[in-house]
């Protein structure tokens, strides 16, 4: 009976061991430098012309409407995210290349004499934060919203009225 409470013991001791010892090692993993990993998508290098800290976005202006049901070959990249939108057809208007510098805004020009602005707020080698604001014609903010954009991914910004449907904004950040 001796021989089976110290084997017992034996036991739970070593238990607590590899439990102490599991824990130290994962606060030693915890505090170790993070590697760079592999980007999802898009490979690792960043677009032409994008510094270090800096994130391209791409923004490509869509007239979401139901007076068609005709859907432009340049929009079909986002049908995913544009699949959950109530319309039947999808224009492409324009597209801008915004450079985005931490922390400074960068705006253009939206249909129906609205404006755009867009600020890059953080960046990580993961993502970026971005603040878009879209300004009425008459001043007064239609939309003021944060966003998380996963690196070289997108991110869909339906927006305001527009001829019989809405403007949608598909945003790539590339970097």
């Amino acid at each position: 009976m001796t021989a089976t409470v110290m084997n017992q013991a034996g036991d739970f001791v070593m238990r607590r061991f590899f439990n102490i010892l599991s824990i130290f090692f994962v606060m030693a993993l915890a505090g170790a430098p993070a590697m760079a990993q592999p980007t999802p998508r898009g490979g690792g290098t960043s677009p032409r012309g994008v510094q270090a800290g800096k994130v391209q976005l791409d923004v490509l202006v869509v007239h979401a409407t139901n007076a068609h049901k005709q859907i432009d070959p340049k929009v079909n990249k986002y049908q995913r995210y544009l699949k959950h939108l109530a319309y039947t057809g999808y224009s492409p208007l324009k597209s801008h290349t915004l450079n985005l510098a931490p922390n400074k805004e960068t705006r253009f020009e939206l249909e129906g004499g609205r404006k755009v602005v867009v600020e890059l707020l953080h960046r990580d080698e993961r993502r970026a934060r971005i603040r878009v604001q879209i300004i009425a014609a008459k001043g007064g903010k239609l939309l003021d919203t944060t966003m998380s954009v996963s690196r070289n991914a997108s991110v869909i910004v339906a927006g305001p009225k527009y001829k019989e449907g809405i403007l949608v904004l598909p945003l790539t950040a590339r970097y």
